[in-house]
C-alpha cells in the first residue's frame, strides 16, 4: 500500500514538472481539478449508451472542456455538450466534434 501512495505521488510530481517545462501556468489545485473534470466527463460518456465515446478526446484546461474528434450522427454532438455541462466545474464546453462519414465502397 505505501509502494503505491509513493508511486502515486511520482507520478504526480513527474506530471507537474512536464507542466511547469511546457510552460503551463495552473497551479496544483487547478491541475488537479481539471484531472478530475476530465475523468467525470470520460465516466459520463461511458455511462451514456446513446454516445459512442472511443473516438472522442477530453482536454481539460482552467475548466475549459474541449472535444476533438469523430461521432457517428450530428445528434451525437450537441448530446455530448449536454453530458459535459453536467460535470461539476466545467466552465466551457468547446465542442470540435465531427461527424464520421461512411466512406464508399
Amino acid at each position: 500500500m505505501k509502494f503505491k501512495r509513493i508511486t502515486t505521488l511520482a507520478a504526480l510530481l513527474l506530471f507537474l514538472f512536464g507542466c511547469a517545462a511546457d510552460g503551463d501556468t495552473r497551479g496544483l489545485g487547478q491541475i488537479t481539478k481539471d484531472m478530475s473534470i476530465t475523468g467525470g466527463v470520460n465516466t459520463q460518456f461511458t455511462a451514456d449508451n446513446s454516445i459512442s465515446s472511443f473516438d472522442i478526446d477530453v482536454d481539460t484546461y482552467d475548466g475549459i472542456v474541449t472535444l476533438t474528434g469523430t461521432v457517428p450522427r450530428e445528434v451525437d454532438i450537441s448530446r455530448s455538450t449536454k453530458i459535459v455541462k453536467s460535470v461539476r466545474n466545467v466552465k466551457q464546453v468547446i465542442n470540435k466534434l465531427t461527424v464520421n462519414k461512411p466512406t464508399a465502397n
